[in-house]
C-alpha cells in the first residue's frame, strides 16, 4: 500500500533504532509495545502480548530513504499530524504529539 498510516510510522520510528530520535521516544515512553496496546481500531495495526505491532514494509522504506537524507527521519516524526491515528494513540498513553515535537525541537534535546 503506497499510503502509510501515521501509526505505522510512529511504531517504525520507535523500533528502528535510529538515534537520537528513537532514544528520545523511548525515554518518553513511546515504545512499539505500548503503542500497539492502545492503537485506534480504524484499520490501523493492533498489537499486544500475542501480536506485537509489526513495522509495515512501506514504513520501513520511508525510514530507510529518510535516514539517507540526514535529518529526514526527524522530519518524518515532525510531519505526523497531531490529530492522526498516531496522535490518538499517544493521547491514550497520556502523551501529546505536539508536546513531544516541541520538546525535541528545544535546544539541547535528544
Amino acid at each position: 500500500d503506497p499510503v502509510i498510516g501515521s501509526l505505522h510510522l510512529l511504531i517504525a520510528l520507535s523500533r528502528c533504532g535510529i538515534e537520537p530520535l528513537a532514544s528520545f521516544l523511548y525515554r518518553n515512553g513511546v515504545t512499539a509495545d505500548r503503542i500497539g496496546r492502545v492503537a485506534p481500531a480504524d484499520g490501523e495495526p493492533q498489537g499486544g502480548a500475542e501480536a506485537p505491532p509489526v513495522m509495515s514494509e512501506g514504513a520501513r522504506q520511508i525510514l530507510e530513504e529518510s535516514s539517507g537524507n540526514g535529518g529526514g527521519v526527524l522530519g518524518v516524526f515532525l510531519a505526523l499530524p497531531d490529530d492522526s491515528q498516531a496522535g490518538i494513540a499517544l493521547e491514550r498513553l497520556d502523551l501529546h504529539l505536539d508536546a513531544l515535537k516541541a520538546e525535541i525541537l528545544a535546544p539541547g534535546t535528544a
